[in-house]
């Protein structure tokens, strides 16, 4: 099963380093794990909307209304990385909505949130997320434990693939979306 420790373990390794067993026994290999881990992982939950890290939630408005333009302000989840959408309770996709400052503004009083979750537990990852966090990882960490920039730019190269990789395998995880149901009145008119 695969954790933060086994993920940085992986990681060190690809730099020939020593493995550690806690992200604070005070080596310059966990200390450069517990420095990176967390940006490393945000930069790829940012990539896509990867259905292992989506999440689902209804907003309660903010007492507080934004000062212009929208009628309703709604706090985005603090575990929040990316916004994929914002629905209403019976499912409508609301199109009349921003992100500012940590809070959704909308003229909607019904909002539901679907984002992507940067407090996934890594035994959620999937395999192919997971060699693209352990090649980046390595490329963050090669400079500080082996002093060579060639292995990073080798360890970045990879990373590249493996994320290209890890991202198609994801799209094939889940139904295309249905353009037919939000086509309008005039464009079916063109298939009769």
């Amino acid at each position: 099963m695969s954790s933060k420790i086994s993920i940085c373990n992986q990681a060190l390794s690809e730099v020939g380093s020593d493995p550690i067993s806690s992200m604070d026994d005070g080596t310059v290999a966990s200390e450069s794990c517990l420095t990176h881990y967390d940006a490393v992982l945000k930069e790829l939950l940012e990539k896509r909307y990867w259905s292992f890290a989506m999440r689902r939630r209804a907003l309660d408005p903010l007492t507080s209304a934004p000062q212009y333009g929208f009628r309703n302000s709604y706090s985005v989840p603090s575990d929040c990385v990316r916004i994929k959408g914002i629905e209403s309770g019976d499912g409508r996709t609301y199109t009349g909505w921003v992100n500012e400052n940590g809070q959704i503004y909308t003229n909607f009083s019904d909002v539901n949130i679907n984002y992507v979750s940067n407090s996934t537990p890594p035994e959620r990852f999937t395999g192919s997320f997971e060699s693209a966090m352990v090649y980046l990882l390595a490329s963050r960490l090669a400079i500080p434990i082996a002093k060579s920039r060639e292995l990073r730019n080798d360890l970045l190269n990879i990373a590249r693939v493996k994320i290209d990789e890890a991202c198609a395998e994801d799209g094939a995880n889940s139904s295309p979306t249905s353009i037919m149901r939000y086509s309008s009145k005039l464009v079916n008119s063109r298939r009769m």
